[in-house]
């Protein structure tokens, strides 16, 4: 825990937090099995000396970002006081745009199996339109490059300083030289925390290298994951064999974060209500011989896979089989779609439609109450970091199974088979909520 920055401090259970209502929803949604794979209950010194403990909850003092030298308490158990508004930004530079999102809160959840993982909860206030959500999504997730590109389009004109005129007209008649740099069309050229307006280590901001290393071996992580795992004395590597105070960590999910992402659009539900007699507009339109536009995107099936399936650059899946498979029941979670209620003869819809894939967990509502909002940014949440853990914790397994076969890394197989054992009867859950919608939509969350 000390290769961290200084300002992750426990975020442990406490029984007070019973009296606000949405912990209180929140804790008594899941069940007793879930609570020990979710909340931490024990200060962080007593599960440290434990395996027993599934999980350790950490939450960072976004504060400590505008101090020039944070306390360096190892981790802390105390909290910052709460309303202190949002003085960090994530600033997402793409091509001519910049985009700049409320940080609400930094969290990481460790678990006994190796396995971390760390959330962002952002909130976008600013950009309404589902072209500038989706970049934002899109392009916000992405923590280094998956392939790099050479872009040569920028030529520059090479100065050599030499007194006779001849040989300044000679160099003049050579073919200009190319300046070569790396692009990658999918990720944003900056990623970057702003505090007050200023942009923290700047210098270091870039998501995008100018030149690639030596070695490709290490992939080039995104700043601010760089910023929050490491400090003055240690900092965080992708390299398996580091050098002294590097600490090794390997992203599991490949370039892309998962995005959780509560959109209110009302005009969005609308057009996927509607009702032929037998589906929704988004099979009927998947189903239609309607060309795919990217520009004048009307197609209901089209704008619900931009938007779930993260499309920054418009609709990449050009199947109509494909397309309807993507948007069937196994992915698209309708249980409130057709939600509302009635004002004399006259009934007024709200409707929310949310949509499970790999990567996403993407729910987009009209007139939302504040009741339905919340479970989607506590309950829901919690149960995708869950999901992740699992699948990220399977990985790990196969990774210490595949080490000892190969005998390679001093792995016991008894260490494997009682970690194993630990992760089943903790993490490895078939069922987290006596809630039907929490049983449905963890089920949704398991298959995909």
């Amino acid at each position: 825990m000390k290769c961290c920055h200084p300002g992750w401090f426990a975020d442990v259970w406490e029984p007070e937090k019973m009296n606000d209502p949405v912990y209180y929803n929140q804790y008594h949604y899941f069940n007793k099995a879930a609570h020990n794979a979710i909340y931490m209950k024990e200060k962080l010194e007593k599960i440290q000396h434990s395996d027993k403990e599934a999980v350790i909850n950490l939450r960072f003092d976004l504060l400590s970002l505008t101090e020039e030298n944070p306390k360096a308490d190892s981790i802390r158990e105390k909290n910052r006081p709460k309303n202190i508004g949002n003085p960090i930004k994530y600033v997402i530079c793409k091509d001519d745009k910049k985009y700049s999102v409320d940080v609400n809160a930094i969290r990481m959840k460790l678990y006994n199996t190796g396995v971390g993982i760390l959330i962002f909860e952002l909130e976008n206030r600013r950009y309404p339109t589902e072209k500038e959500v989706t970049e934002i999504n899109d392009f916000g997730r992405r923590i280094y490059a998956p392939y790099y590109n050479v872009d040569e389009s920028k030529k520059f004109k090479i100065s050599i300083k030499n007194e006779k005129s001849e040989r300044r007209n000679e160099e003049k008649k050579r073919p200009q030289k190319i300046k070569k740099k790396l692009i990658c069309n999918v990720c944003a050229e900056k990623i970057y925390f702003e505090v007050s307006g200023k942009g923290v280590e700047q210098k270091k901001a870039d998501l995008l290298p100018t030149k690639l290393r030596k070695s490709a071996e290490a992939t080039i992580l995104a700043e601010p994951i760089v910023r929050l795992l490491s400090n003055d004395e240690y900092w965080i590597t992708t390299k398996e064999k580091g050098e002294k105070n590097e600490i090794c960590i390997e992203p599991v999910i490949d370039d892309r974060m998962f995005v959780a992402c509560y959109y209110k659009n009302g005009d969005f539900v609308d057009a996927m209500r509607e009702w032929d007699g037998e589906n929704y507009r988004y099979i009927t339109d998947a189903k239609e011989k309607v060309s795919f536009d990217n520009k004048v995107n009307k197609n209901a099936a089209n704008r619900l896979y931009t938007f779930m399936y993260v499309d920054g650059t418009g609709i990449c899946c050009h199947s109509r089989n494909m397309l309807q498979n993507l948007l069937s029941d196994d992915h698209i979670y309708t249980r409130w779609l057709e939600c509302g209620w009635l004002e004399g003869d006259r009934k007024v819809f709200a409707g929310t439609i949310t949509g499970f894939s790999e990567y996403t967990m993407i729910s987009v509502a009209k007139n939302p109450p504040e009741y339905v909002v919340t479970p989607f940014l506590t309950q829901y949440v919690e149960m995708a970091a869950l999901v992740l853990a699992q699948r990220a914790s399977l990985l790990s397994f196969e990774y210490m199974i595949s080490e000892c076969a190969k005998s390679e890394k001093n792995y016991k197989v008894e260490s494997i088979q009682k970690k194993y054992t630990l992760f089943q009867s903790q993490i490895l859950l078939k069922e987290v909520s006596p809630q039907q919608q929490g049983i449905e939509i963890y089920d949704m969350l398991e298959k995909n």
